[in-house]
């Protein structure tokens, strides 16, 4: 009994003995050099600018887009209903029985 304590008292300060040296000296993340994207900032005024276009330039006629007729909506029969995928089912109603034949 105590040669299995000796033995599990080793081992678990040997284990805890390897998580304290290895977290102590981590080694570093190699990471590759990211490439830069060049950016200019512009004031707004000169935006403006740029985007106000050409006093002197031709005007270009734009074609008018058709725009796809649409059928009238269908009516609903009740909005407040739940929405199922199964039409309801109505049971069949039996025609009334024939009338009994007169007495003789």
């Amino acid at each position: 009994m105590r040669a299995g304590l000796t033995a599990s008292s080793l081992i678990h300060g040997g284990v805890i003995v390897l998580a304290l040296v290895s977290f102590a000296a981590p080694s570093p993340f190699d990471t590759p050099p990211t490439d830069s994207i060049n950016v200019d900032v512009i004031s707004a005024s000169d935006l403006s600018q740029m985007t106000k276009g050409n006093e002197k330039g031709k005007k270009t006629e734009t074609k008018k887009v058709v725009a796809e007729k649409v059928d009238a909506p269908k009516p609903v029969n009740d909005p407040n209903l739940k929405v199922s995928d199964k039409a309801e089912v109505e049971p069949a109603t039996q025609p009334p029985p024939p009338p009994p034949p007169p007495p003789p």
